[in-house]
């Protein structure tokens, strides 16, 4: 599941669940939720996370929809975002 990622890019900012959930002004247990891919990622949280990672928003696009389920979403996420 692409939520994995998510889990990798917390994981390389040395960040624990808690600090991530801080840093995106939510709780833990909604943070909890979105990296086991039972609650969506907003925008707003995407890119805050994009930019503590120093992501592009290609790669962004990449790690928050899955390739094929999600083209259409990640073509847009992309678009509105250059």
């Amino acid at each position: 599941m692409f939520y994995r990622k998510v889990i990798g890019v917390r994981s390389d900012l040395g960040l624990t669940q808690e600090e991530m959930a801080k840093l995106l002004n939510i709780s833990v247990r909604t943070y909890r939720n979105k990296e086991r891919g039972l609650l969506p990622f907003n925008q707003i949280e995407m890119i805050i996370i994009m930019k503590k990672a120093n992501l592009t928003f290609e790669e962004a696009g990449l790690i928050f929809f899955a390739e094929e389920a999600n083209k259409e979403l990640y073509q847009t996420f992309i678009v509105q975002n250059k």
